[in-house]
Parts: C-alpha cells; structure tokens; sequence
C-alpha cells in the first residue's frame, strides 16, 4: 500500500491509501488497451536494450582494449507510439494543463495523437522523434 495526493479523484489535500496494482485510472477499455499491446511490449524492449547498451558503455569506459561495436535495431514508430501513449496517461491526470496549441482540455487530446498512438497516422514534424533530429542538426544534443 501506498499514500496518494492530487488525483481527480481526491479532495485537495487529501491523501489515501492505495494498492500499487490500483494506481491510476482507467482510461482504456480492454479492447483499447489490448490494441496497444504490441506498443507496450516495443516500450518495454526499448528501455531493457537501453540498460544494457548503458552497463556495456559503462564496462567498456574502462576498458583498455579494442571492442567491437554493437548495432541495436529499434523501431522508431513503435517508440514514438509508446511515448504517445504515455503521455497521453500522464496528461490525463493534470486537469489545469492543456493541449498545445489548441488549448483543449486534457481529456480531449489531438486527434492527430491519437491517430499516432494507435497506429493510423505518422506524427508530423516538429512532432515524435523528430524533435530530436531538429536537435542533432542544430548541435544541441
């Protein structure tokens, strides 16, 4: 169990205890969340390949022979998807913020997100991984 404060759900200033298997809303039905499955599992594979591509890093800072270079195939548009759909399950729960620039609540996020989160539609630059190639080319890495 665990303490919780500044839920929707709780008075300001309220706190409530709460099972870690019932933190958060929620937001999807079973049919939505089993469609974005196969997101989770890229998201999941994403940050376990970037531990390990960090420990390897880390071990071989150390290292004073030559090592060859290891290659780790990512899908960038699954990425993009889970980053989508996580950021759509924190906006969720933060109803003074809004979209920009549409300036609608945050319980009716972007079609266009939406559209990128399940897979129908591409996310448009400046949007998704794209940031950060507009960052590599400006140098601001």
């Amino acid at each position: 169990m665990i303490n919780v404060s500044g839920q929707r759900r709780l008075p300001a200033n309220r706190w409530k205890k709460v099972s870690k298997t019932k933190l958060g809303l929620p937001v999807l039905s079973d049919k939505h969340n089993s469609e974005l499955s196969p997101v989770d599992s890229a998201g999941i594979d994403f940050f376990r390949e970037s531990r390990e591509i960090l420990a390897r890093a880390s071990t071989r800072s150390t290292e004073i022979v030559p090592w060859q270079p290891d290659f780790y195939d990512f899908d960038g548009i699954m990425i993009e998807r889970w980053m989508t759909k996580y950021a759509l399950g924190v906006c969720f729960e933060e109803p003074q913020n809004r979209w920009h620039p549409s300036g609608a609540d945050l319980e009716r996020p972007p079609l266009e997100i939406l559209e990128a989160t399940y897979g129908q539609k591409l996310l448009k630059p400046p949007m998704g991984l794209y940031l950060l190639t507009d960052c590599w080319s400006k140098g601001t890495q």
